[in-house]
């Protein structure tokens, strides 16, 4: 082999400018991208009947290890790729010194920056055959490819760890009940959750299985996952408990609230948070405080609140230190042109820290006919406040709020 060729076999910083157009279609792009990639491979490394190791967790996003949709995209066109090259595709390493492509992207305002490894793994040593860099327009890859969700942030910690940790001995490892990550912050329901994501993940994860020889006694180690949420960041940490011979090791990552869910935010009402409802009059139209109406939905709130979702809610009085309803009711009485009459309501509940802070808006409205509402003065409230509303109110109530 020439000096050249051999120089050409290790770390070969390519840069590929891809800008493709956003009217490109994103699966034609990934895949025109790999066929440039892998043939620039075969020109240094002959891929022919050669077994090559590649999985659908091949590709992850920097510094954070996600594997997002674009992840599994990458992965098909890829395989693709190395298939039309004639190599051998398998998920598992094979043989002592296997062949492995992976890769790591950059996800930037305007683009995303792709490297691609071509490896030669070894049982003492391993070494790149070659690196290519790709410049994607962001606006050719699908949207729904680049979200993220709390499955793969988990999985993106453990697979932080698997890069820090060295793995001396067989182990059993637990991971332990998510806990807040901070003093006097309640409990979530992010953190079961967490905990399940982080347990399917470790199950997964290849350094993380334990090899045990009949007879041995194997240490268990503990894996802690943590939450802290600050606004709408969520900050998401897995701790690995110091052993004899290893330190302790800690990970990070963020997700914004919204690619976590409002249902996972809320807390367990282990606090008893204290919640009131008050019906207030802004309007001409709106049903007045005090007035039968207004005490008929007051105590049909409190009765689903309570049955549906455990929260107890009382009458808002002066002094009163806790979350707040304010129910703004309209109601309206129509007839038709042929004499049909029906009644109509609208409601919106803005919910209310102690402090003044807006939690949440919930809307709804209903409508039935005035014979229904002459039988049963409740009836329209009953429809107003459905299984959706209460959801959300119950929702945006146990939320959390500093």
């Amino acid at each position: 082999m020439s000096a050249v060729a051999l120089i050409r076999s290790w770390t070969v910083a390519l840069c590929l400018v891809v800008l493709f157009a956003a009217t490109g279609a994103w699966a034609r792009s990934l895949e025109r991208v790999a066929n440039d990639v892998v043939r620039s491979f075969t020109r240094d490394v002959p891929l022919k009947e050669q077994t090559v190791q590649l999985a659908p967790d091949s590709f992850t996003e920097l510094d954070t290890r996600h594997t997002l949709g674009l992840s599994e995209a990458l992965y098909s066109a890829f395989a693709a790729a190395l298939s039309d090259a004639g190599a051998k595709l398998s998920v598992q390493q094979v043989g002592e010194t296997p062949l492995l492509v992976s890769g790591e992207y950059d996800i930037q305002q305007k683009k995303i920056v792709l490297q691609v490894r071509l490896r030669r793994m070894g049982r003492d040593a391993s070494r790149d055959l070659g690196v290519r860099t790709v410049h994607l327009a962001r606006s050719a890859i699908a949207p729904s490819l680049l979200v993220r969700n709390l499955k793969q942030a988990a999985a993106g910690l453990v697979r932080q760890l698997e890069a820090q940790v060295v793995f001396t001995r067989a182990r059993n490892y637990r991971v332990v009940q998510a806990v807040p990550g901070g003093a006097n912050i309640p409990t979530l329901k992010l953190g079961k959750v967490l905990q399940q994501a982080v347990q399917e993940a470790v199950a997964s994860a290849e350094q993380f299985s334990t090899v045990v020889a009949l007879g041995q006694n194997v240490a268990t180690v503990a894996l802690r996952p943590q939450y802290a949420v600050a606004g709408r960041k969520i900050t998401l940490t897995l701790i690995l408990d110091k052993t004899e011979v290893t330190p302790q090791y800690t990970v990070h990552t963020t997700l914004d609230s919204n690619e976590v869910g409002s249902e996972l935010l809320q807390v367990y009402d282990d606090r008893k948070l204290k919640v009131c409802a008050t019906v207030v009059a802004p309007g001409r139209r709106d049903i007045r405080p005090g007035t039968r109406r207004a005490e008929e939905f007051l105590q049909l709130l409190k009765e689903k609140m309570f049955t549906g979702h455990n929260v107890t809610v009382g009458r808002c009085v002066a002094g009163f230190s806790g979350r707040r309803i304010d129910l703004k009711l309209g109601r309206d009485v129509k007839k038709t042109a042929d004499g049909y009459g029906f009644v109509s309501s609208s409601l919106r509940a803005d919910v209310v820290a102690e402090k003044g802070t807006l939690l949440g808006v919930v809307t709804s409205s209903a409508r039935i006919s005035m014979a229904v509402d002459q039988r049963n003065s409740s009836a329209l409230a009953d429809k107003t406040l459905d299984e959706k509303c209460i959801a959300e109110l119950a929702s945006a109530v146990l939320v959390y709020h500093p």
